[in-house]
């Protein structure tokens, strides 16, 4: 579902325990996991049922 023009929040991110953890940037069709672990929670992530995730070559 894509709400187009509602007042919704664009960047959302996450932080735990203050710090930033998921940052995303709508504009960019980007995210970021900012974590020592963040090989472990890309993956479960990505086990997540429909969810599409793109790397790109800087990326990897």
């Amino acid at each position: 579902m894509f709400l187009e023009g509602k007042n919704l929040p664009e960047d959302l991110s996450f932080l735990k325990k203050g710090k930033p953890w998921l940052v995303n940037i709508a504009h960019e069709e980007e995210s970021d996991i900012m974590s020592e672990k963040s090989e472990y929670w890309i993956k479960r992530i990505g086990d997540i049922k429909g969810l599409k995730i793109v790397f790109e070559k800087d990326d990897i």
